[in-house]
């Protein structure tokens, strides 16, 4: 889970492009990606360090025949 601080409105200021508030937004968006792209790998790094791998951590998908979770794990 990520912690974001809360942004200001989109309003440009006094004489400012709206296109810059725009760009702002882009660019808090990309940061927020980033920044979850980062801790993802972190909980990789930690399953990997304790041998897990994520398939056997994540909750089973709707897709994802039921016999999958029902068979022991190798190892």
């Amino acid at each position: 889970m990520t912690c974001l601080s809360q942004t200001p409105p989109l309003a440009p200021q006094s004489g400012a492009s709206p296109l810059l508030g725009w760009l702002a937004a882009w660019q808090r968006a990309f940061a927020a990606a980033r920044a979850q792209r980062y801790l993802a790998t972190l909980d990789d790094r930690a399953l990997c360090d304790l041998g897990l791998s994520r398939e056997l951590v994540d909750p089973p998908r709707p897709c994802d025949p039921s016999g999958l979770w029902l068979s022991r794990v190798p190892g």
